[in-house]
């Protein structure tokens, strides 16, 4: 039996307010309300994104 113990890492996020985003539709109801957000967002990007989209109870997008 292993008995040596593991290490992990301990990482963390923070939210800094660096931009604002204008967009048409108010809430998110599909997929492709998501697609035309991150449109604007990354334009054509050749790079991977890992993206949030943090939303309310009506499903209005409040922060990326």
């Amino acid at each position: 039996m292993n008995t040596e113990l593991k290490q992990i890492n301990i990482v963390s996020l923070q939210m800094i307010k660096t931009d604002t985003l204008s967009y048409l539709n108010g809430r998110i109801s599909s997929p492709e309300d998501v697609s035309e957000i991150m449109k604007v967002f990354i334009g054509n990007s050749a790079r991977e994104h890992l993206i949030l989209i943090c939303i309310n109870s009506k499903n209005s997008p409040t922060h990326i």
